[in-house]
């Protein structure tokens, strides 16, 4: 009976510790911060004077990079590698014959600040956007 407690009592310490969660779940809820930019955006461009809707999706459950879709109202999609308060998006092709890069700035959790490039190959004009839910 003796040796079934010491066994218990070597064990018990074992058992507890496994049941509290790991450093490895707080480092992945920390890392996910692509959630912050998920959903659809009405977007709003004043130098255009241009409207449209932007979807964010996370990109291959990725929890840093997102798939941005009808991204400057061009149809295409482009992807963005984000941090909890910035998403840059990559020189990329986009739509026809146009190439885009930009920054994203997460302003709270219903409004975006965007300010982006726009190439056709000859003309390069930069443009900034406000993406609200």
């Amino acid at each position: 009976m003796k040796k079934v407690l010491i066994l218990f009592l070597l064990a018990f310490p074992v058992f507890l510790n496994s049941c509290l969660p790991s450093d490895s779940d707080d480092d992945e809820i920390e890392k996910d911060v692509a959630s912050l930019y998920i959903g659809t955006w009405n977007v709003y461009e004043p130098d255009k004077k241009l409207n449209y809707k932007v979807t964010i999706d996370r990109h291959e459950n990725s929890y840093t990079e997102i798939i941005l879709q009808n991204f400057a109202d061009l149809g295409g999609s482009v992807i963005g590698s984000c941090t909890e308060t910035t998403f840059t998006i990559s020189t990329q092709d986009i739509g026809e014959n146009y190439s885009v890069e930009g920054v994203g700035h997460y302003v709270d959790k219903n409004k975006l600040t965007v300010n982006y490039s726009l190439s056709d190959g000859i003309d390069l004009e930069t443009y900034e956007a406000t993406f609200t839910k």
